[in-house]
């Protein structure tokens, strides 16, 4: 209890210095979820580093707390194979990689690998179907524990369509997801207010 009180205080001294953060912050102990009472897990779905860099930059995740990373935290993707992939439980994910300049690329998923220690695509294939697992394992153990997940995504619009994948394929999944949006302080976007 002391501890989410600290935390919702925290939230609103942010909103002066980092006003999306003190939002996050004030959201988080508004809902109670960041007490032992409701546990959080969060999971960065990409579209590039700063979904998991942003919420690592004020302690509320960090990658190296997971066994290996999860399948967007090291690489640039896009939101159409975000949502083929997680539709299809990660189906070509490690398939159709080639070398390309200084990154491994799959080709058919136009997803680019540019955080990656290792040329040697056998090798990466492993590391592959290790965040593919581990992300699925976190989505089903949330779920049996009734653990929120917050997604964070890097993209310019509501993500609806990625939203109806999640409602339907894990039903039972309760989670948010907080989309940073890069291109927000360039033009002028109204807010949409949704349950997700």
């Amino acid at each position: 209890l002391i501890s989410t009180l600290i935390f919702g205080i925290l939230g609103f001294l942010f909103l002066r210095e980092e006003p999306l953060i003190g939002l996050i912050m004030l959201y988080l102990f508004k809902h109670s979820i960041w007490s032992g009472l409701a546990p959080i897990k969060i999971i960065s779905l990409g579209q590039k580093c700063y979904s998991r860099t942003f919420p690592e930059r004020f302690n509320l995740y960090n990658f190296k707390n997971n066994d290996v990373r999860m399948p967007f935290d090291g690489c640039v993707s896009n939101y159409i194979s975000l949502c083929k992939l997680i539709y299809t439980n990660f189906v070509d994910f490690d398939k159709n990689l080639i070398n390309k300049e200084q990154n491994i690329e799959n080709s058919h998923l136009k997803i680019i690998f540019n955080h990656e220690k290792t040329k040697d695509i056998t090798n990466l294939k492993v590391q592959l179907n290790k965040r593919k697992n581990q992300f699925m394992n976190t989505i089903n153990n949330c779920i049996k524990d009734q653990t929120t997940i917050i997604f964070f995504l890097c993209y310019t619009n509501y993500p609806e369509k990625l939203v109806n994948i999640i409602l339907n394929k894990y039903p039972k999944l309760k989670f948010k997801i907080f989309v940073l949006d890069y291109e927000i302080y360039s033009i002028i976007k109204p807010v949409k207010k949704t349950d997700y």
